[in-house]
């Protein structure tokens, strides 16, 4: 059964007592105290940072407002209050650093022309002025979210960017953009939501009418490029998003015997343009890439997509998929059957040619790294096959505008991001 792409469960973040930013578990235990002087007792334990989060503060600092107000109208001695006295000066500074950064942060506005083009390219991975054209033909909207947070399309789309391009925590980029973790982390999630409600289609669907545009540039470009195939126009393969290991009686379902971890796998083709022309998933990891191919209807989808202008093309796969007209794999060998020269030959040029799938998946990851980063892909926690449903799309409009390995490997330049995102 294929899972779904997590739009159902964006904003349903778990967060167990104790944990911190992030999702990070911290283990309960006594509180130190504090001597006159300052100094930690011999009975030191571990700290939480939710107990220092600013609600937690302001209530220690009433409650120590009071007590302290208490033990002096009754005469107490000073000297016994003062390490109360001295907890409350404590709680009281670290009230104003926090207050002061929150008025630092809400000072910021957020000014794309201020970064340079290295210093976009890495944060954001396109050009500045490149930003506002892809938050256009993706059809971001301007939005009011809840909290009165007036975000432009620009904005939103460079959170997105922001996120998915390094697994940095919310509160490490609040100052980037001026404002608070939760507020960003409600942008990033509507917007991913968004964009996949709108442009889902672009990737789980067959674009049979680019494929009737590329099919023959396709086919020969691989050709050109030493393939022994003249109606090839592209590469399918599974690959795994590594997720951190699920409770809930899950383990056994996204557990990966293969690669010995737990994962959710995709299915794709990639096109000698370095597109990810049609991607098929989530599923759990335990399956096969035959299981995923045929849930995912992709074989009566090739047979019907692939016959252009009544000639019959053809992606290529490995051994773990079925020969089909529309389907080609390397020729098996059989125990104590020699291959001959013309099929080794065959199986030699298709391999370095089927490369440039797995050049697609590195590509995808090394500029988008965030679904890669294992420890954060929770699958009970956050929606872990949309945000590299996203990352993939992203990723197309990015080929578009610049080259990537695959296209020049092939020498096939991809069609510009207006042409690819031209839904019929």
């Amino acid at each position: 059964m294929i899972f779904n792409g997590g739009l159902s469960c964006e904003f349903q973040h778990r967060q167990s007592r104790g944990s911190g930013h992030d999702g990070v578990a911290f283990a309960r235990a006594p509180r130190s105290g504090w001597t006159p002087r300052g100094h930690m007792t011999a009975t030191a334990a571990m700290v939480a940072i939710k107990d220092y989060s600013m609600r937690q503060l302001l209530r220690k600092r009433r409650r120590l407002r009071r007590e302290l107000i208490a033990r002096l109208s009754t005469g107490e001695d000073p000297v016994v209050i003062a390490p109360a006295l001295l907890c409350f000066l404590h709680v009281r500074r670290d009230l104003g650093n926090a207050m002061q950064r929150v008025r630092a942060v809400r000072a910021t506005l957020f000014n794309l022309g201020m970064f340079s083009t290295e210093q976009a390219l890495s944060l954001f991975r396109f050009k500045p002025g490149d930003v506002g054209r892809v938050a256009a033909l993706l059809r971001i909207d301007d939005e009011t979210f809840p909290g009165r947070h007036r975000v432009s399309s620009l904005e939103r789309l460079c959170i997105v960017l922001r996120r998915l391009s390094s697994p940095a925590r919310w509160v490490d980029v609040e100052a980037v953009f001026g404002r608070c973790s939760s507020a960003l982390c409600s942008i990033f999630y509507e917007t991913i939501e968004a964009l996949a409600e709108r442009w889902g289609d672009a990737l789980g669907s067959w674009r049979g009418d680019l494929m009737n545009e590329r099919a023959a540039t396709y086919a020969r470009c691989v050709q050109d490029k030493g393939g022994a195939m003249d109606n090839c126009v592209g590469f399918i393969d599974g690959t795994g998003i590594f997720v951190s290991r699920p409770g809930r009686g899950q383990q056994r379902s996204v557990f990966s015997g293969h690669k010995r971890t737990h994962m959710i796998k995709f299915q794709s083709i990639v096109t000698p343009d370095g597109l990810f022309f049609h991607l098929a998933g989530p599923m759990e990891g335990r399956r096969h890439d035959v299981t995923l191919y045929r849930d995912a209807g992709t074989d009566a989808m090739l047979e019907a997509g692939l016959l252009v202008q009544g000639v019959r093309y053809c992606v290529f796969g490995n051994k773990a998929y079925l020969l089909r007209p529309w389907v080609q794999v390397p020729v098996p060998s059989v125990a104590g059957v020699v291959l001959g020269d013309e099929e080794e030959g065959f199986n030699v040029d298709m391999a370095s040619m089927r490369v440039a799938v797995e050049w697609g998946y590195q590509e995808v990851k090394q500029v988008f790294p965030a679904p890669d980063y294992k420890r954060k892909m929770k699958i009970n926690e956050c929606p872990v096959g949309l945000l590299y449903k996203v990352a993939v799309l992203l990723w197309n409009v990015r080929c578009c505008t610049y080259a990537g390995q695959t296209s020049e490997f092939f020498h096939c330049p991809a069609p510009n991001a207006e042409r690819y995102l031209s839904l019929p």
